[in-house]
């Protein structure tokens, strides 16, 4: 049955379940007094790639991602987090480069002053996050990102909807082309995803498409309604666990 749970880690190793997507949400903002903790845990490579930021806010959000994401896969794979080694697929999705551990699928979003991690075995999977920004010309986003679908659906919609009908739309389709791996190499236009956030999320595809379209797609209520999020998997049936992570721990939600 598909749903979200609750989930108890705790400092021990995480055995994760196959029929089960983990998710979590991190507040850069609570993690800032642990920079100093959290650069030690990056390769040189990825130091070098935090030091070419322009800006010390994108910088911060950089070294909070790839630390915390090796924190949670050394509980997982039992090596020290400096240890873990990662690469990337086609279109530079990024995947472990442990052969031994080809089944464990993550992907990363963030905006704003979040981030979200979702990670599980055997299935792949895209999340994203959106920050919902008011000032946006989001009737000119629609007209360039959107199917006719989704722009004729749009335009019928209440004034008051539009704006997250467009990030709730948005959020959706991102998740969607992170799962395939194409990012947005693939055409928009080329499938639509509902657009009104009251509605069931769902994935509509145009025409031939180069892959097969049994793809579960997910909203992720969020406590913060400044954000909307997403996530699509392959297969069905999963099980979904969302966990808050705090400052070196974790706090459940569902």
């Amino acid at each position: 049955m598909q749903g979200f749970h609750m989930i108890q880690l705790t400092e021990e190793r995480l055995t994760l379940n196959i029929n089960t997507v983990y998710l979590w949400l991190i507040n850069i903002d609570n993690e800032i007094e642990n920079m100093d903790h959290l650069r030690q845990l990056l390769s040189i490579e990825e130091m070098d790639r935090a030091n070419r930021f322009v800006f010390e806010k994108d910088k911060q959000r950089y070294i909070v991602t790839h630390s915390i994401l090796r924190l949670i896969i050394s509980k997982i794979i039992s090596l020290e987090p400096l240890s873990i080694r990662f690469t990337v697929k086609k279109r530079d999705k990024p995947c472990l480069n442990h052969p031994e551990h080809q089944d464990i699928h993550f992907n990363l979003s963030h905006s704003g002053k979040y981030i979200i991690i979702a990670l599980a075995l055997k299935t792949e999977l895209g999340i994203d996050i959106e920050f919902i920004n008011p000032v946006l010309d989001r009737d000119q986003m629609v007209l360039s990102f959107c199917s006719k679908q989704e722009i004729d659906t749009y335009h019928q919609l209440p004034v008051d909807l539009k704006i997250k009908a467009f990030y709730t739309c948005w959020s959706r389709k991102e998740a969607f082309i992170k799962a395939i791996g194409e990012g947005l190499y693939f055409p928009l236009n080329d499938f639509s995803a509902s657009i009104d956030s009251r509605t069931k999320p769902e994935l509509t595809f145009h025409g031939k498409v180069p892959f097969h379209q049994n793809w579960t797609i997910l909203d992720i209520p969020l406590d913060d309604k400044d954000y909307v999020s997403a996530l699509v998997f392959e297969g069905s049936g999963y099980q979904v666990q969302f966990n808050y992570w705090t400052t070196w721990g974790h706090r459940e939600k569902w």
